[in-house]
């Protein structure tokens, strides 16, 4: 059970990284914990490896210039890039706050979460959509704390379900653009990082699933 939610530990760690990452400009305190990194020393894959890599190496641009290309990549106000929004890939017209805007936000409602911190974003922005993951490890977490072993099954549902229905769907096309558009190694390192994070993730919640079913 420890190892489980050292696990959760270490997923809403990633989640709030991605988050901050995408959500606004790289603060001073992520750019010294990047460049500060050692050797990279994680059992993952290699391309999550290269994204840290990308991301340390990146760390050391002017602050000001990732701020500029958050701006561009991003917000606007022109045509952008790397459009954070799953509404933008999943339908023909690629606009926001279509279809699945509406299902995103029927999942939070079925989990017992409003998202309010960003809420000048529609529901399917990657940052909110990547708040909901967080609040989902947390609540597995506390159910396990709580010893209720199918409570937390039914939130680790709930999280194989959002990635299956959503963010699988359409984070690998996003950061695609964004390495297609980006000549800063900051953000593809960010894209590689979120990419791999995401698509890693099903088949570990799948593991956690039956082997909380097995006690």
């Amino acid at each position: 059970m420890n190892e489980i939610l050292q696990d959760l530990d270490t997923r809403i760690k990633v989640y709030i990284l991605l988050k901050n990452l995408f959500l606004k400009p790289p603060s001073e305190e992520i750019l010294d914990y990047l460049k500060g990194l050692n050797n990279v020393e994680i059992s993952t894959t290699t391309d999550l490896v290269k994204g840290l890599e990308l991301m340390k190496k990146g760390a050391g641009y002017e602050q000001e210039k990732l701020a500029l290309e958050h701006t561009r990549l991003f917000i606007g106000p022109y045509r952008l890039p790397a459009p954070p929004y799953e509404s933008v890939y999943r339908t023909a017209e690629r606009l926001v706050m279509q279809q699945p805007t509406i299902e995103v936000r029927k999942a939070y409602r079925q989990a017992g979460l409003e998202v309010r911190g960003i809420y000048t974003n529609p529901d399917d922005h990657i940052c909110a959509e990547l708040e909901f993951m967080e609040y989902l490890c947390g609540k597995t977490a506390s159910s396990l704390k709580n010893h209720d072993i199918h409570e937390a099954i039914r939130y680790l549902e709930f999280q194989k379900k959002f990635l299956e229905e959503h963010l699988n769907k359409w984070v690998p096309v996003f950061t695609e653009d964004i390495l297609k558009n980006t000549g800063q190694d900051f953000y593809k390192g960010a894209a590689l990082l979120l990419r791999n994070f995401i698509s890693a993730e099903t088949g570990q919640i799948k593991e956690i699933i039956l082997g909380l079913r097995d006690k």
